[in-house]
């Protein structure tokens, strides 16, 4: 009797190892969800006006005209907190501590 409740006991305590896992991967999801969409609906806005996506620079890094298409995502950045957090990732030559 005893192992059956113990069992229990530890089924339901590693349901909840699942459970927050889960619920991180959910938030996860959601986040990147709601970064697509502001970037989705910047790429909607520059089609409906005909506008070109690209610029001399593709990369933020450097200084100089980057296109409508990066200039509306830094623009919407800057006010947004989604994409905000997005910019501020770390890149790939980027070193984390």
């Amino acid at each position: 009797m005893w192992k059956h409740v113990l069992f229990m006991k530890v089924g339901k305590k590693s349901d909840t190892i699942d459970k927050e896992h889960e619920n991180e991967i959910h938030k996860e999801a959601s986040f990147w969800r709601m970064a697509l969409q502001r970037v989705f609906e910047i790429i909607l806005t520059l089609s409906k006006n005909y506008l070109a996506f690209r610029g001399h620079r593709e990369n933020l890094s450097h200084e100089g005209y980057h296109g409508h298409f990066l200039t509306f995502v830094e623009l919407v950045a800057r006010y947004d907190l989604i994409l905000r957090q997005v910019f501020d990732m770390p890149k790939d030559n980027d070193i984390c501590f």
